[in-house]
């Protein structure tokens, strides 16, 4: 049987689930993630976060404008450490994403479940947030609609992976080059 226990806060954050201080500044790359002196880290889960949200609350501080989610939500760190809230601060896209769910459910409560991972970024802080739904979206997502249609009449082209196993192995020469210069000598 599993422990059911789990911490209470007045709002789940990043920061909280972590636990990180308040002074901290924030994640350090090497500190938190584990990252090498050019930076470099494997992605990181920092959490998952799964909950019922029914409404938001836009709000401001030091770090710029939020979105605060009023419902029933819980989050699980990369220790296993349990945490329940009535309120969520996610970081983008997680927010906008939920906030267009919210606005268009018509009043009835929108469910969510995300891993948030930390991945190295060249910018001031360096790292960025990737945010994984792990949820299916609804059958009718009319963006997946669209998708497959625009999919189906303008194919892209074979990622460089795919080319690249057209190539001959390392050390065998290529084919073609070959069988040109023995069009050129007749």
């Amino acid at each position: 049987m599993t422990d059911k226990r789990s911490t209470l806060l007045k709002k789940i954050t990043l920061a909280e689930v972590a636990g990180l201080k308040r002074a901290s500044g924030g994640f350090k790359p090497k500190v938190h993630f584990g990252a090498d002196d050019n930076g470099h880290f494997p992605p990181f889960l920092i959490c998952r976060i799964v909950g019922v949200a029914s409404s938001y609350k836009t709000g401001d501080s030091t770090y710029g404008p939020f979105l605060r989610f009023l419902g029933n939500f819980a989050a699980t760190n990369n220790a296993g450490e349990v945490f329940r809230s009535p309120n969520a601060i996610l970081p983008g896209p997680a927010d906008e994403l939920l906030k267009v769910a919210i606005d268009g459910a018509d009043g009835k409560p929108v469910e969510l479940a995300f891993d948030i991972i930390a991945i190295p970024d060249a910018g001031d802080r360096g790292y960025k947030y990737q945010v994984q739904p792990l949820m299916e979206r609804a059958p009718s997502d009319p963006l997946d609609a669209l998708m497959a249609d625009v999919n189906d009449k303008f194919a892209l082209p074979a990622p460089k992976a795919a080319q690249q196993d057209l190539l001959p192995p390392a050390g065998e020469p290529d084919p073609a080059p070959t069988a040109d210069k023995a069009a050129k000598k007749k």
